[in-house]
C-alpha cells in the first residue's frame, strides 16, 4: 500500500484539518498580496512544513485565486510538490549538519530580487537548531527584510525561539487534531481506500498517536496490513496489548516487589520511552477515574480491571495515610517520578522504576549523613472530631471551610520567604441579604488593580501580589469582608496612600462601604509573625465550637482553643451559601500547595497537631533552609552536567545514570534533611519565635 501519509499529505489551503487560525491568515497574505513573513510551531506531525510549502507555491503563484495557488500556471506546475526546482523558493533543512556558510548564502540571495517570479521565499525547517552566529545574521535580515522576499520558519521547539526573532514575524502555534476532526480525517481516508472500520480503532489509534495527523495516517496504514481498522487490530498491530504488563506492575508495585517491577518492564518488548510514557498514563488514569472520581475516557487504559484499580486506590491511600499526608498529594508524587526531562534508556528506565518503589516503599537509607538528625519514627497527624449537633452548622463554619486559611497561610513564608502585612475590612450594613458575588468582585478589582500598580513601581522585577479573603454575613453588622494582602515592605507606603487617596475614595462612591484599613510597618519580625496570624485567626473567628483535636499527646480540646482564636472575636454567622464565600490568589492554591521546586512536601505543624509552635514563624526559617537545600543540590548536579561536553556517548550514558542516581537518592521528605532549626518532629524541639 502507499504510505497515506504522503497520499492524503494536502496540497492546498482547503485539504488542511483543524488549523483554521493559520489557514485563513496565509489565504489572506494571498488575496492582499502582503505576502507577510511567518514563524509556524508546532509538534511533530501536525502540518507544519505541509501548510509552508502550500503558503510559498500561493506565493509564488502567477495568478492565485482566492487566496489559494491556482496550480495551473507556470509557476505552479514548476513548484510541483516541493519546489525542489523553483529558482525563487529556498529550502534548509536546519538540522545538527546544517552550516553557517548555508544560512548565509541563503540569506545572500535573499537580498537579490527574483528575475521572473512575483518574489523570493525562503523556508527554513527546524530553525531552532541554528547557532547562534546563524541566528543573529538571520535576525538582522528580518528587522529590514527586501520587499520581494517573504521567510517561512519552522519549529517544533517554540522555546528554543528567542524573543528578538518571534517579535519581528507573525507567529502561529499549530495543535493536534481534536476527536471530531481526528474521525472526520479517518473516516475519508478509510472510506477512500475501501478499509473497514469501527469506532473503537479510531479511538485508540487517536490516542496513540496523540491527534497527530501524519502519525494516525500511518497506524491506519499498518493496521491495514493485519486486517479491518478496529480495536483489536490496533491493538495488535500498534503494540497496544500491554494491560496485563500494567496489572502485574502494578499488583508488584503494591507488595514493593522491585525485581518483579523490572522484569515486567524489561521483559516488555517496545521501546523504553514509550513503556515509560504508557507506565505515567497508567497512572495518571487511576489517580483521576480512581482516586479523583473522575472519569476521563482513555481507550488505552479503559480494559485494565476494576479490581485492579481498587487494589491499587486502596494500597494508596494505606501508605499515604502512614505517611502522614493526603491520598492526592501521595499519587501526585509517585506519578511526578514517572518522568524524565532526558533521553530515556532502558538503564534510566530502571533507575526511574527503582525511584518509585522507594516513594512507594520508603526504605531507610543505609549508614546515613554524620551529624545529620533523625527524625521520629512516628509522627502525629491532625485527626479532626466533630461533636454535638449538626444544627450549628447554620451559625458556624465547619473545619473544611477554615482549614485552607491556615494552610495558605503557612505555606507563604514557607514557598515565599513573606508573611501577610495588611488588612482590610470592608463592611456594607444596607444589604438586607448576602451579596457575596458583589463583595467576591470587590476584592477581584482590588487586587487586580493593586497588582497592576506593584507592577509599575517595581517595573521589571515585579513581585507576585498574594491574597486571601472570606465573606461573613451578621444580623448585627451586615456583610463583611476581610482580606489579608502580602505586599512587598518597601512598597506598603506606597500601597496604603493608593487604597487611602485613590481606590477606596472611589469604590465608597458606587456603594456604601465602610472601609477600615491594618497595618503596622517597621515592626520587628517577632510583632510581624503575631500580626499575620492574628488576620488568620480574625477569617476563622467563625469556627464551629464543635471541632475537637488532641493537644499533642492530651485530651482532645476545641479547636477554637488549640488555634488561638480569642474569645471576643468569636461569633457565629449566617450561612453564605456561594462558593465565593472565600477565594485566595492563584499563588497560594493548586500546584504550589503540594510540593516546592526540587520536589520536597511542604512542613506543616497544623497537619503534624504541633499547636505550640503553630504561630512561631518556623516557616521563615524553613524558606532559608530549603533555599539553601536547593543550591546545594543545584551544584552537585552542575559538577556532573560539567562533564558532559566533549564526552562520548558511552561516557554522557553514564553521567546521566550517576545524576539518575544522586537525584534518588535525595528524599522527598523534607523531615529526613539537615537543616540550621530544630523542627518540632526531632525528640527535643526548640523554636523561637520569629
Amino acid at each position: 500500500m502507499t504510505d497515506l501519509a504522503i497520499k492524503y499529505r494536502p496540497r492546498r489551503f482547503s485539504e488542511i484539518v483543524g488549523q483554521d487560525p493559520l489557514v485563513s491568515w496565509m489565504r489572506e497574505q494571498i488575496r492582499s498580496g502582503a505576502g507577510r513573513s511567518v514563524l509556524v510551531a508546532g509538534p511533530v506531525g501536525t502540518g507544519k512544513t505541509t501548510s509552508g510549502l502550500i503558503y510559498a507555491k500561493a506565493l509564488l503563484c502567477g495568478s492565485p485565486l482566492d487566496g489559494e495557488a491556482c496550480g495551473a500556471c507556470d509557476e505552479c506546475r514548476e513548484f510541483g510538490e516541493n519546489g525542489r526546482n523553483m529558482p525563487s523558493f529556498h529550502a534548509l533543512e536546519c538540522g545538527e549538519h546544517s552550516t553557517v556558510e548555508e544560512v548565509k548564502d541563503l540569506l545572500e540571495a535573499a537580498r537579490h530580487a527574483p528575475f521572473l517570479a512575483p518574489r523570493r521565499v525562503l523556508m527554513l525547517d527546524e530553525v531552532h537548531n541554528l547557532s547562534r552566529r546563524a541566528s543573529d545574521a538571520l535576525l538582522r535580515i528580518l528587522e529590514a527584510p527586501p520587499q520581494w522576499t517573504s521567510f517561512i520558519l519552522l519549529t517544533y521547539r517554540l522555546n528554543l525561539i528567542s524573543g528578538a526573532l518571534r517579535s519581528r514575524l507573525s507567529s502561529f502555534e499549530l495543535s493536534t487534531l481534536n476527536e471530531a476532526e481526528a474521525f472526520r480525517l479517518l473516516v475519508d481516508v478509510c472510506d477512500r481506500e475501501g478499509l473497514p472500520y469501527d469506532q473503537e480503532g479510531f479511538r485508540l489509534i487517536f490516542k496513540a498517536a496523540s491527534g497527530g495527523p501524519r502519525e494516525m495516517l500511518r497506524a491506519v496504514e499498518k493496521t491495514s496490513q493485519f486486517g479491518p481498522v478496529d480495536g483489536a487490530h490496533v491493538r495488535l498491530a500498534l503494540n497496544l496489548n500491554f494491560e496485563d504488563r500494567l496489572t502485574a506492575f502494578a499488583r508488584a508495585l503494591m507488595v514493593g516487589d522491585l525485581e518483579g517491577q523490572l522484569r515486567e518492564v524489561e521483559e516488555w518488548p517496545d521501546t523504553a520511552e514509550r513503556k515509560l510514557d504508557f507506565l505515567h498514563q497508567f497512572f495518571v488514569f487511576q489517580y483521576f477515574d480512581g482516586c479523583r472520581r473522575l472519569r476521563r475516557e482513555d481507550p488505552l487504559m479503559r480494559s485494565v480491571g476494576a479490581e485492579t484499580q481498587e487494589q491499587l486506590v486502596a494500597a494508596f491511600a494505606a501508605r499515604a495515610s502512614a505517611s502522614g499526608c493526603e491520598p492526592e498529594a501521595y499519587w501526585e508524587s509517585v506519578i511526578a517520578a514517572l518522568t524524565s526531562n532526558t533521553k530515556v534508556t532502558e538503564h534510566s528506565l530502571a533507575m526511574i522504576v527503582s525511584r518509585v518503589n522507594r516513594l512507594f516503599k520508603p526504605v531507610s537509607p543505609i549508614g546515613g549523613e554524620v551529624g545529620k538528625p533523625r527524625a521520629l519514627s512516628a509522627k502525629p497527624v491532625l485527626r479532626v472530631r466533630s461533636s454535638g449537633s449538626a444544627a450549628e452548622d447554620r451559625t458556624f463554619l465547619s473545619w473544611d471551610e477554615i482549614r485552607p486559611h491556615w494552610q495558605a497561610a503557612s505555606l507563604l513564608p514557607q514557598r515565599y520567604g513573606v508573611l501577610f502585612n495588611l488588612r482590610l475590612t470592608i463592611s456594607r450594613s444596607e444589604l438586607d441579604r448576602p451579596d457575596s458575588g458583589g463583595n467576591a468582585r470587590l476584592v477581584s478589582k482590588l487586587t487586580h488593580e493593586l497588582g497592576m500598580r506593584l507592577k509599575d513601581w517595581c517595573g521589571a522585577a515585579s513581585p507576585v501580589l498574594h491574597w486571601m479573603y472570606r465573606h461573613e454575613w451578621d444580623d448585627e453588622t451586615g456583610q463583611r469582608t476581610r482580606i489579608l494582602l502580602s505586599v512587598p515592605d518597601n512598597h506598603v507606603a506606597a500601597a496604603l496612600a493608593w487604597l487611602r487617596l485613590k481606590f477606596v475614595p472611589r469604590v465608597s462612591r458606587m456603594c456604601d462601604l465602610k472601609v477600615q484599613i491594618a497595618c503596622r510597618p517597621g515592626m520587628s519580625q517577632e510583632d510581624r509573625v503575631r500580626f499575620h496570624w492574628q488576620g488568620v485567626r480574625a477569617l476563622s473567628r467563625s469556627l464551629g465550637p464543635r471541632f475537637t483535636a488532641r493537644a499533642d499527646v492530651g485530651p482532645l480540646s476545641p479547636l477554637v482553643d488549640l488555634l488561638k482564636i480569642p474569645l471576643r472575636w468569636r461569633a457565629q454567622v449566617r450561612r453564605i451559601s456561594n462558593m465565593q464565600a472565600r477565594g485566595m490568589s492563584a499563588s497560594l492554591t493548586g500546584g504550589p500547595k503540594r510540593n516546592d521546586e526540587s520536589g520536597m512536601a511542604w512542613l506543616s505543624a497544623l497537619s503534624d497537631g504541633a499547636w505550640r509552635v503553630l504561630d512561631t514563624g518556623w516557616e521563615l526559617r524553613e524558606y532559608e533552609a530549603r533555599k539553601a537545600e536547593r543550591e546545594r543540590r543545584d551544584v552537585a548536579l552542575a559538577k556532573l552536567a560539567a562533564l558532559l561536553p566533549g564526552a562520548d556517548d558511552a561516557r554522557r550514558e553514564s553521567i546521566h545514570l550517576e545524576m539518575e542516581l544522586l537525584k534518588s537518592s535525595w528524599s522527598s521528605d523534607p523531615m529526613n534533611w539537615r537543616r540550621g532549626w530544630s523542627g518540632w518532629w526531632l525528640p527535643v524541639t526548640r523554636v523561637k519565635p520569629g
